[in-house]
């Protein structure tokens, strides 16, 4: 069999599953054991590769929001069904949908001043030098780094992104 790769967590799979057929009485235990012996599971935070670079540094905010206890959840999905009127109108994720209002995001903040660190794709521009010294080279690559802010700030550029 042609090994295949999940695109999203059992979880969220199998919530998906449940919505789409509520009338099935399937267990999360059953549901994982069921999955086929060449469908492996996505590893991208095991490898240190840019997939997409917008969405995953989106999912870093997210996580160190969510490590520091200020949002209740850590999927990006379920922080976008809050926010919007459905999901499956692009008019509504795009925010011009006539029955669109604002919806928040629900943030417990203390101390927004407090700094909090979290990972971030970059792609920086360094000049290289040949070994013969003639010529010049600007590589760009994609390098994750690690970002420092404020809650405030991360809470300003997680909205923004979203």
């Amino acid at each position: 069999m042609q090994k295949r790769y999940l695109l999203d967590t059992m979880k969220n799979l199998f919530i998906t599953f449940k919505k789409e057929n509520p009338n099935e009485s399937c267990s999360y235990s059953y549901f994982t054991k069921q999955r086929p012996f060449y469908v492996k599971p996505s590893a991208v935070d095991g490898r240190d590769t840019c997939q997409c670079k917008m969405h995953t540094n989106t999912q870093y905010m997210l996580n160190a929001i969510y490590s520091n206890k200020i949002i209740s959840e850590s999927n990006m999905t379920q922080v976008i069904e809050k926010t919007v009127s459905a999901t499956d109108n692009r008019l509504c994720m795009q925010v011009n949908c006539a029955s669109y209002n604002i919806k928040e995001i629900i943030y417990d903040t203390q101390n927004k001043s407090r700094m909090l660190k979290w990972q971030e794709w970059v792609r920086p521009s360094e000049i290289i030098d040949n070994k013969s010294g003639k010529c010049k080279l600007k590589v760009t690559k994609n390098v994750k780094e690690i970002t420092e802010g404020t809650v405030e700030e991360l809470m300003e550029n997680l909205e923004w992104q979203l």
